[in-house]
């Protein structure tokens, strides 16, 4: 029986130091090497407080300086809980690092506690555990962790299930927008390319892009969707063991305000680690459905659509046989695995060739409506290197043990072939109700009208009124704009008819969004409202919208506002609009060939029923590194004076509604001069 006081000698934590927002721990597990548990594996638990984010790159086990290869030391983490698998008989240390959330300035307290496993031959009420309890003051790192400027990030790392000390290398994801779109890159040598990133030997990869090269960079307070396109591997022994996605898609958006919520989409601050758990592999089939234009299916329609696994027999009629099936409607994520080698599934049979098809892929009430464009592609990995081929067909080669698991991705392009014409004001970018377009052949004859009513926008579907091939343009009728769009067929050329200085929308294979400014292409100013001293805080329940006014200043001239229609140029930003964010557009940069200063101005504050509460706080203006203003607010100073009436005992009077009315000034001091004090205009 180990008494109180050996125990404390097989577990000892401590906080080794912290670094700006990095605090370094250190865990000693059985450091005289004791032979705890009759030689078998010893586990440990390791718990952080949940203002603390573990950076698992940073995760060192040593044991008693002895290298072991294949399945240990290992850990994964649950939550804020870590278990450590090691050998037994050693002296174990485990050190790591984490981020302290919080804001530079904050003094915080932060917990750990570690735990040792109860083991066979010794005896405890409950595992030996030690906790350290720290307070700590974050302070500036000199990094730039809240994304100034405009840049943010975030660390992809893949790891195999339960084994988060091994990265996983190879694994490719494919960048979608907030409507699960795949991006592409805007500019340089990739112009044009899906955005892919692809996992190194340790399992990490930056998802980050240069605006300045890439076109785009990643955006704050922005959904975004990765979607794993290969899965990764590794070589153990010399062995190679492949992993399998636990689902297709990863959603994450980043923020520097820690109360910014979006649905169901995960918020990350900038810089930290986004980690997908991959599954070791077994012998089967996986198919992977993929969508791209803008057509969301139905749950009857995806229960319509049958994917069907079939095995080649020269000697039936079709040269066919089903083997196993399933429903679009049971796929999770986007992926779903016949259980071809498992319980109750067939196996898959040497020298045999496979297919998967799908059945009743384009619904029927979509018919004429939406066309459809599938593509097949097969995927696998020999030695390592992945192989893909267009085809929805593979051979089970007994002699090629190392593609013993398939990838079949179903890629359907539905495409309503419509397009959206958007009205927009030209200096505020917001939506305007009420536009008329025309449509007109390429011989100016009307086609069809469309009114937006009380809407912001009209739509042009394809139907009777438009034949194929053949050109159209769309015109608003009160102030002509026109851009010309066709319906072609197979991907035919631009139809005859179109100006030398045009260009046309061909609308069989995407679907298109076009917005028509009342105006030219200028400067932009967006604008963003933040609150608190540090500009981190929530927005405050009892402000209903902010005012913001837009100025200029022509060749040095005195600042006076913007007008539109003799009126002040303003937007108003409100809790519930998007990002806290909105932009003055389209603004000249010159007046008469003279430079033009713009500044933002806060111009009120509102409260519910449009009230005035501009007087309870204060704000400051400032100008990030990509030109966009921040008026940040916070609460305002305030003084309480409080006028006492005493009797002749000096005790308070019961009621002093007699006395004559009393007159307070208010003074303040500058760097320039003794107290002053406020005249009475500057006190209203």
């Amino acid at each position: 029986i180990i008494t109180t006081d050996e125990v404390s000698d097989l577990i000892k934590k401590a906080l080794t130091g912290i670094n700006g927002d990095l605090a370094s721990y250190q865990i000693d597990i059985n450091p005289n090497g004791i032979v705890l548990n009759d030689g078998k594996d010893i586990t440990i638990k390791d718990t952080f407080s949940k203002n603390q984010s573990i950076n698992y790159g940073s995760v060192v086990v040593e044991c008693g300086g002895q290298t072991y290869e294949g399945q240990y030391p290992s850990f994964d983490y649950s939550g804020y809980t870590g278990t450590f698998t090691v050998p037994d008989g050693l002296a174990v240390t485990v050190t790591y690092t984490t981020r302290v959330k919080g804001n530079v300035g904050d003094t915080v307290d932060i917990s750990n506690t570690a735990t040792l496993g109860r083991v066979t031959n010794r005896d405890y009420a409950s595992g030996p555990s030690v906790t350290v309890n720290e307070k700590v003051t974050i302070t500036p790192t000199g990094s730039d962790i809240s994304g100034t400027g405009g840049v943010y990030s975030i660390r992809l790392f893949v790891y195999a299930e339960g084994h988060r000390e091994r990265g996983l290398e190879g694994a490719a994801f494919r960048l979608l927008d907030s409507n699960m779109r795949p991006m592409t890159y805007k500019a340089g040598t990739n112009k044009g390319q899906p955005i892919v990133f692809t996992t190194g030997e340790t399992g990490y990869v930056d998802i980050a892009l240069d605006e300045a090269k890439d076109g785009l960079a990643i955006r704050k307070n922005t959904a975004y969707y990765l979607e794993m396109t290969t899965a990764p591997y590794e070589i153990i022994g010399g062995e190679y063991i492949y992993y399998q996605k636990d689902n297709t898609y990863y959603s994450f958006l980043i923020t520097d305000e820690s109360s910014y919520e979006y649905g169901s989409i995960y918020s990350y601050s900038n810089g930290d680690v986004l980690k997908v758990r991959c599954y070791p592999e077994g012998k089967g089939v996986n198919v992977t459905k993929r969508f791209g234009g803008n057509y969301t299916l139905t749950d009857a329609q995806k229960n319509a659509i049958t994917f069907i696994l079939q095995k080649e027999a020269p000697e039936t009629e079709s040269g066919w046989v089903d083997v196993e099936s399933h429903t679009y409607g049971e796929f999770s994520y986007g992926s779903i695995n016949f259980k071809i080698g498992k319980e109750d599934g067939a196996e898959l049979e040497d020298n045999a060739t496979y297919r998967v098809i799908e059945e009743n892929a384009l619904p029927e009430e979509l018919e004429g409506i939406v066309e459809e464009n599938v593509s097949v592609s097969i995927s696998y990995q020999r030695e390592g290197v992945p192989v893909e081929e267009d085809t929805n067909e593979f051979f089970v080669d007994p002699d090629d043990k190392k593609a013993f698991s398939y990838d079949l991705a179903f890629t359907d392009e539905y495409v309503d072939h419509k397009l959206t014409v958007i009205k927009i004001d030209g200096d505020t970018g917001a939506a305007l109700p009420g536009a008329i377009f025309t449509v007109y052949d390429a011989q100016d004859n009307p086609v069809a009208t469309y009114d937006a009513g009380d809407g912001n926008s009209i739509t042009i579907r394809r139907d009777d009124k438009y034949a194929a091939d053949t050109l159209y343009y769309v015109a608003e009728t009160k102030a002509p704009e026109e851009f010309y769009f066709y319906f072609s067929e197979n991907g035919s050329q631009v139809p005859d008819g179109l100006p030398a200085d045009a260009s046309a929308t061909d609308l069989m294979t995407s679907y298109n969004t076009v917005t028509l400014p009342n105006r030219s292409e200028a400067v932009d100013i967006p604008v963003t409202v933040t609150w608190g001293i540090k500009g981190d805080e929530a927005w405050p329940d009892d402000v209903k919208k902010v005012v913001v006014g837009l100025y200029k200043s022509v060749d040095g001239a005195a600042a006076e506002p913007v007008t539109k229609n003799d009126q002040p140029l303003t937007l108003e930003l409100t809790k519930a609009k998007y990002y806290d964010t909105t932009t003055f557009v389209g603004l000249p940069a010159q007046e008469d060939v003279k430079d033009i200063v713009y500044s933002v101005v806060e111009e009120n504050v509102y409260g519910e029923a449009d009230a005035d509460i501009s007087d309870r706080f204060a704000d400051s203006s400032s100008v990030s590194g990509t030109g966009w203003y921040v008026v940040n607010n916070q609460p305002a100073v305030s003084v309480v004076v409080n006028k006492v009436w005493l009797d002749l005992d000096g005790d308070p009077v019961s009621d002093a509604s007699g006395k004559s009315e009393v007159t307070f000034d208010i003074y303040r001091t500058t760097a320039e001069s003794a107290a002053t004090s406020f005249t009475r205009d500057e006190l209203v």
